[in-house]
């Protein structure tokens, strides 16, 4: 009986422990990402610091108590052939985020012109 107890605290034990799966996603996208602003294009360059200003926001965003670990995690977890994969799939996050706030601009606009 005191195991079965004691159950729910190890689970509780062990998420405060690992990680978030969508910070470390975000977190893999800002090392991808910014690996851009290290490239000889001056608009590949401020692509990858737009991006990893979006993504450490998203960090800063989810409380992250220990950046430099998470961070460290993900460098270890990832692999230099799916680099590009994972800069083109978090590009299209930002680019789809900031689609959103463009359309959500252009209808406060709207808005505010008819009234």
């Amino acid at each position: 009986m005191r195991s079965v107890m004691l159950l729910p605290l190890a689970a509780l034990l062990v998420a405060a422990t690992s990680p978030d799966e969508a910070a470390l996603e975000d977190a893999r996208c800002l090392l991808a990402i910014g690996q851009l602003t290290g490239a000889e294009d001056e608009t590949i360059q401020q692509a990858g610091q737009l991006g990893a200003q979006y993504y450490f926001g998203r960090l800063d965003g989810r409380g992250v108590p220990d950046l430099e670990a998470l961070l460290n995690e993900a460098a270890a977890t990832m692999k230099p052939e799916e680099m590009d994969s994972t800069i083109r799939r978090c590009g299209a996050v930002m680019q789809e985020r900031g689609q959103a706030l463009q359309a959500i601009g252009e209808r406060m606009t709207a808005e505010a012109a008819s009234q």
